[in-house]
């Protein structure tokens, strides 16, 4: 079994805890901002699947259906629902950045250039004339950032509808040359709404990765 493909996502969402709280916990549903990952059984893996229609039309392939359309799982295997798994609380957003490599002179780790992903878009089956040189490789490196707000505020915008609180401006996180600039941004936001955060971000290697442009 150690050939099994298994297919992983995560994305940060809101509602109600009623899915997956214990049995024995009583009370109203407790709605949060939440990270979730979605994590469907080998077996039930459609990522090589996915494209299986445009091919055969003659169509460009899309490579998102195994889990944009819910698409997870087979057979008996479950729904969509089914494989989500709360990983934390009070998550506001989740940000992933794949990068090339460091920027000349940078000062750190943080400085990096983003030309394969500069609207945060990565597809590794990406052949179009822009990207042709980094097709079927793995980014060598992602920047990621989570922002999460603390339980009072949480609390304090649970009106019990399950209406999602406006807490993110529009138009952040789109280009990944003003990344730093939409984080603050987004902590400026906050403060103004008396919303207590902490912004978490860190730079991860994928040492797995043969980069090169050629």
């Amino acid at each position: 079994m150690n050939n099994l493909f298994n297919g992983r996502g995560y994305f940060v969402g809101y509602g109600p805890n009623t899915r997956f709280r214990p049995s024995f916990v009583r009370g109203d549903p407790e709605n949060r901002y939440r990270l979730f990952e979605f994590r469907p059984p080998a077996e039930s893996n459609q990522i090589f699947a996915d494209g299986d229609e445009e091919r055969s039309k003659g169509e460009p392939q899309q490579f998102d259906s195994w889990y944009k359309q819910a698409l997870g799982s087979v057979g008996e295997g479950g729904d969509f629902e089914s494989h989500l798994n709360p990983l934390a609380k009070n998550i506001l957003t989740l940000v992933i950045s794949p990068r090339d490599t460091p920027l000349t002179g940078a000062d750190g780790r943080i400085d990096t250039a983003s030309e394969i992903a500069d609207d945060y878009n990565f597809d590794s089956n990406d052949r179009t004339d822009t990207f042709a040189s980094f097709s079927q490789q793995v980014p060598p490196l992602v920047r990621m950032t989570m922002v999460a707000i603390d339980e009072a505020a949480g609390a304090r915008f649970d009106n019990g509808s399950g209406s999602v609180p406006d807490l993110i401006p529009s138009g952040l996180f789109e280009q990944t040359g003003k990344y730093e600039e939409d984080v603050t941004k987004l902590g400026e936001s906050l403060s103004e709404a008396g919303v207590n955060y902490k912004v978490f971000s860190t730079m991860v290697m994928l040492r797995s990765a043969k980069w090169s442009v050629n």
